[in-house]
């Protein structure tokens, strides 16, 4: 599946009104049809929600969290503005690959997506 930004894509064709009208031989009514056939259209089709940064002054995920027998990961921003993948452990959050807590402040966190699962994801 192509996902598009909606949004851009419906600005992009509102702002093109001109060029449909043109196509249309300045037909107005036509162009304009067009126009909000293509909005309607778009307006249809489903959305899904991605994950959202979630500033650690605001909250924090559980600690120790686990998802079965594996703990629970987040993809983590820190004051640097580097990205790790970590969990929240009562020493703080450690990395997935040192298994070390970080000596920097994380700033946000956001779930990492769901685990792929063979067809079901296509």
């Amino acid at each position: 599946m192509r996902l598009i930004d909606a949004d851009a894509f419906k600005n992009y064709i509102q702002s093109g009104l001109e060029d449909v009208r043109h196509f249309f031989k300045d037909n107005e009514k036509w162009a304009e049809a067009v126009v909000k056939s293509f909005c309607e259209d778009i307006d249809e089709q489903p959305t899904i929600e991605l994950p959202k940064w979630i500033p650690c002054s605001e909250r924090l995920p559980k600690e120790n969290e686990c998802v079965g027998n594996v703990w629970k990961y987040y993809l983590i921003q820190d004051e640097y503005e580097d990205m790790h993948v970590a969990h929240l452990s009562s020493r703080g959050w450690e990395t997935i690959e040192s298994f070390k807590a970080l000596e920097c402040d994380v700033v946000a966190w956001m779930p990492l997506p769901e685990p792929y699962k063979g067809g079901e994801n296509e």
